[in-house]
Order: C-alpha cells, then structure tokens, then sequence
C-alpha cells in the first residue's frame, strides 16, 4: 500500500509539471497504424458537359456524383443540409441544385478527414443550329431540357436580363450577320449567358488593298465595330500606329475588332488594344482605342509590293479564278524553300525562305493583291502546328497548302481543295471562327477520348508483349484529324501514367496510325 501511495504521488507530481495541450494538438498527435488507418473517399464527378470553371457544372438535368473508396470495408458518408448519409461503395448521387458537401469514410471507430465539395449547376442550352456560318435565313430553336428554366434572349449585343424578351418556342430568325445572347436561369441554380456568333455568307466578294469596306470579315461587325475598324485602317493602310476615341467598346469588342483586322490582313502583324478604362454597372469599358504594327511594317510592305508587282500583273491576265491563284501558287514554291530562319510574309516572298507560317501569309498576300480573298488559318497538320491559307472561290472557301506542296518536289494535292479532303489531317484552332474550316466540322469528343483510350490500351498491350509498334486504324476522317492532335498533346503524359517511358513516333497514312516507341 505504501508503495502504491507513493508511486500515485509521484505521477500526479508529473502531472502537475505538464501544461495542458490543445484539443487540437491532441488530435493531430494521434497516429493510425497501418491497421486503422481509413483512407479519403474519392469523388468523381460523372455526365457533365461542360466544366465552365472550377465548381460549376452545365447540365441538362442533374449532376451525376460517385463515391468511392479504396478501401472496401469502409463506409462512405456525405453530409448535405445537415444531414449525414451512408453510401456503398462505388455509387452515385444526383445533385438537383447548388449544394454543398462533405465527404468522408469510416471503418470502425476510425474516421478519415472530411472533405468539402461545392456543385454549382448552371442549366444547359442546345441550339438547333451551331454558331459560325449560315447561307440563308435561318430560324434557329434554343432549348433547354432542364425543368424549370426559362430562357431570355437579346440579338443587338447587349447582355440578356430577365426583363429581356424570352426565347420564342418558334425560334429566332436571323438573317444577316447576328450575335445572339441566351440567358438561361433556373430557381437554386447560377444562371448563365451563351453567347452565338452567326456569319452570313455575302453573295459577291471583292478585294481592294486600300478599302475596308470590300474586306471580308469587316461585313461581320456590328455597326459601331465597322466604324472604329474603318478609322483605324487609316492608320492600318500608312501602316503607322494610331489612336481613335468616341466610342466605349467592351474587351469582347476590341477582340471582335483585332481578330478581323488580322484575318483580313493576314500578311501584317498588328493588336488592337483599349485605352482609358472606365467602369459602369459593374461592367468594364474602353473610350479609346488603339492599333499597333510591327517595327519597320512600311519599310517591308514597300519591299514585298516591289517583289511581288510583276507576278500579280501577270496572274491578273487571267480572267479564270482558278488559274489566277494557280500563277500565284507556282510562282511561290518556285521562289520560296523551306527554312526555319524565316516565319513572315517578308521572310517568304524577299528572302525566300520560311517555315509554314511565312508561306501562308505570302500565298494569302499574293491572292489579295490579285483581286482573290484569301485569309490565314492556324491549327495542325499531321499533329504537329501548322498554318495554311483558304481562298474564296466559286463561292466558297478552299483550302491552300503551299508548304507540302513544296516538299520534296512541287505537287498539288492540297491546292484548292474542300474541308473534306482537308480534314484527314488538317485541324484548325477551336478559334478559328471567321473562316469555314476543319474547326467548324462536328467532332464527338466522346467518341474521341474513346477512340484515344483505345490507342493507349492497345499501344501498352503489346509494350507488355515486348511489341513496340502498333498499328491503329479509324475510318472517321473528322475523328482522325482530331486524333492526330490528341496525339501530339497527350499520348507521351499517358503512357508515362502507364509506367512507359519511351518516346512515341508514329507515322500516318489514310485511316491508319502507326506508334512505334523508341528509347
């Protein structure tokens, strides 16, 4: 008994000499064995469109969410409005509004970290007819599947409000070149505006270096746009930097504003940017605004008109389109080589020599300067970034590549050929929205990323086999351009995922990828 006595003295002696911890600490001081330890659930969001930014979802009903759990034994919990519910392991919940959630697992006694999960839903809208191009009236349905929702719309620019005119079960009728705003809002939901450019294909099409008014994607402004482009081209045409006011375009409008410009002339490098920013309701303005050209322009237009003065007067001899661009074309690849120490127009025509870049805008130059349309298109050719041009002829867009058509020996398979020819391996940027193109061509990105999922599972079946080449075919020109540029930003992080770490080559022909893996 004397023994104990002193032995309880002595510990509450130490006790006394021990400051009190935190809670918290004392939480955090626990350590699981590998035995209790419970592992963070997984939360996957499922049959979402579109991820607009971080935390919200645009979808036609609801947003499918699945749990999961490394661990099999343990329960999965998700708490919404103060409500704390089990779930099985590898199922899913449909979240009808904004909600917030938290997510943990429990096996035991033993909990892991919770984990917070907001979903913002915002309703989505389908249009009958997609934005870009249009030859004729058209009366275009925009619906949503989405209960509840209701639908407001503006067609002169400005943003939509719930006092705006709702979307007529009927449609809406455009016929001329038109931006139609949808603004879509739903009770617990964030509402959202879509934004539809349409371009309506002019009958007749001329060119005049010096008249703005005869360029093409000057005719797709609103009013106000075509005013400041056609006094910035006063500076455009001296090719001086310059400065305009009077007006109060928003950034979306600069951007309408610099993006025609470029595209109608593609041989200059020039930015459009707004000046003196002012604020109203909440909304961000430019008063002045402001054209910008690269240094020397005029000293190197000056030299590539010297250039360029006799051919064009001899392809203006021909009274016939298509052999006008012709003269031009093999007058190109005959002065032209392919080099990387070139990029411009200038680079091409004075110098001869440029890479894809250089060659696009020197054809697109060339076929303005003799009367013909003719723009510049970004994208990827085989995978790889590329530049062509298109050139309007016959009423229509075609597709020129003078760059493989100059390599090895000069040939014409791709001189004035359609989006369908093209599209086997060709892919213009998802921005490319002036021009008819490949961009404009429906891909099923579902199908796609199926497709590619394939190609990974195929390529590292046979690496397993100590195979590393593997043939892949796919009849779907328009999948197969995208597959291509897939390829190019996403195959080599994939089979590093999949512990490959060879570099893959591949080859192309037709409907046939080929992937070998070297070290």
């Amino acid at each position: 008994m004397r023994i104990k006595t002193r032995f309880l003295a002595f510990l509450a002696a130490i006790m006394l000499c021990i400051p009190l911890m935190p809670a918290s600490v004392t939480a955090f001081a626990y350590s699981y064995s590998s035995a209790d330890y419970v592992p963070e659930p997984k939360v996957e969001v499922l049959s979402v469109n579109t991820n607009t930014y971080q935390d919200e979802y645009e979808v036609s009903k609801s947003l499918k969410v699945r749990f999961s759990c490394s661990d099999s034994n343990a329960e999965i919990h998700y708490v919404i409005n103060g409500k704390d519910y089990v779930i099985k392991n590898e199922k899913s919940i449909y979240i009808k509004k904004n909600a917030t959630i938290d997510v943990y697992a429990k096996k035991g006694d033993n909990i892991s970290y919770s984990r917070s999960y907001t979903f913002e839903l915002t309703p989505a809208v389908t249009p009958s007819v997609e934005e870009g191009w249009i030859t004729k009236k058209t009366t275009i349905k925009y619906t949503t599947a989405v209960k509840g929702a209701k639908l407001y719309y503006t067609t002169d620019g400005t943003t939509p409000t719930k006092k705006s005119p709702a979307v007529p079960q009927k449609g809406i009728t455009v016929s001329k070149s038109t931006v139609v705003k949808i603004l879509a809002v739903k009770s617990g939901w964030n509402s959202k505006v879509y934004t539809y450019n349409y371009y309506m294909v002019p009958k007749t099409l001329k060119v005049s270096a010096t008249n703005c008014k005869t360029k093409y994607c000057y005719t797709m402004l609103n009013s106000q746009e075509k005013k400041a482009y056609k006094e910035l081209s006063e500076y455009l045409y001296k090719y001086k930097d310059g400065t305009i006011s009077g007006y109060k375009f928003t950034y979306d409008e600069i951007n309408h504003i610099e993006t025609a410009m470029s595209t109608d002339h593609p041989y200059l490098y020039l930015s459009v940017s707004g000046q003196d920013e002012i604020e109203e309701d909440d909304e961000r303005y430019y008063t002045s605004t402001k054209i910008t050209l690269s240094t020397d322009t005029a000293k190197y237009m000056a030299a590539i008109k010297k250039k360029t003065d006799s051919i064009v007067k001899t392809a203006l001899k021909e009274t016939d389109i298509r052999k006008r661009a012709k003269v031009l074309y093999d007058w190109l690849m005959k002065n032209t080589y392919y080099s990387y120490e070139g990029f411009s127009a200038y680079d091409a025509i004075v110098n001869g020599a440029s890479v894809c870049e250089g060659y696009a805008r020197a054809y697109a130059y060339l076929c303005q300067s003799a009367g013909i349309p003719a723009t510049v298109v970004s994208g990827t050719g085989h995978g790889g970034a590329h530049m062509w041009t298109m050139v309007w002829i016959d009423g229509k867009w075609l597709h020129a590549d003078a760059t493989w058509d100059d390599q090895p020996s000069v040939t014409y398979e791709y001189f004035l050929k359609d989006d369908e020819f093209f599209q086997r391996d060709h892919l213009a940027q998802e921005n490319s929205k002036y021009v008819i193109s490949p961009s404009h061509m429906k891909v099923n990105w579902e199908k796609l990323n199926s497709e590619f999922d394939k190609l990974v599972e195929a390529i590292y079946a046979n690496y397993q086999k100590g195979i590393y080449t593997t043939a892949y075919y796919l009849s779907d020109v328009t999948l197969m351009g995208a597959m291509l540029e897939k390829y190019a930003y996403d195959l080599r992080s994939r089979l590093y995922e999949k512990g490959i770490y060879m570099d893959p080559w591949y080859s192309y022909w037709n409907e046939k990828i080929s992937i070998q893996l070297r070290n």
